[in-house]
């Protein structure tokens, strides 16, 4: 008897800009391929008290041509003004089996003001959360 086809599952990239988001990418499209699963990226240009600081055109390019070449299915999502929120929310209406971070190191002092997204996402996510340096 033949297996019914699987829709893929799905993946929430969170990617900061730098070598962080290109080393979460990449872990994201081992995953997706592993899985298979398709990726819905957020992506912001940095992890600052203006959040959220919208990735560039150019950024949003570099990592839509690295998910087409890897041969990804993707969706890149506009950034909003609550990363946690965001991707929470994200994690929870696509029914996400994994959740991306990319992660970087701040000041106490930023961590203070602006708290901590990363925090927030791996102790209320409704999937495994992979952190990513």
């Amino acid at each position: 008897m033949e297996q019914p086809p699987t829709t893929p599952g799905v993946i929430v990239l969170a990617h900061l800009d730098g070598a962080e988001g290109r080393s979460a990418l990449e872990q994201t499209i081992a995953e997706a391929r592993r899985r298979p699963a398709r990726v819905v990226v957020v992506s912001y240009r940095a992890d600052t008290p203006a959040s959220p600081a919208y990735a560039s055109p150019s950024t949003l390019d570099a990592v839509s041509r690295r998910l087409s070449e890897a041969g990804v299915e993707y969706e890149i999502v506009r950034a909003e003004p609550d990363p946690a929120d965001q991707l929470l929310g994200l994690a929870e209406t696509t029914r996400a089996e994994l959740l991306v971070l990319t992660i970087r190191r701040r000041s106490p002092v930023l961590k203070f003001f602006i708290g901590s997204i990363a925090q927030r996402v791996i102790l209320e996510a409704p999937c495994p959360v992979l952190a990513v340096k």
